[in-house]
């Protein structure tokens, strides 16, 4: 599943007011403990950074005539 950066500001901010069920469109999650919600976050930090990293790497070739 690749998180978006929607459901990772959900995680924060459930991590940020402590607690441990976070609404994800029609899913609810519920975390057993703190640091089971901040391994997720850590995951989703990873997915949605891995994601924008590829978008951002895409290079086009330019051919000149080299006159």
């Amino acid at each position: 599943m690749a998180f978006t950066s929607a459901q990772l500001s959900a995680l924060e901010t459930a991590a940020a007011t402590g607690q441990l069920s976070v609404q994800i469109g029609d899913r609810r999650i519920q975390y057993q403990s703190l640091a089971d919600l901040l391994q997720a976050i850590d995951i989703a930090r990873r997915d949605v950074a891995g994601s924008s990293a590829l978008r951002s790497t895409r290079r086009y070739p330019e051919f000149h005539s080299g006159r």
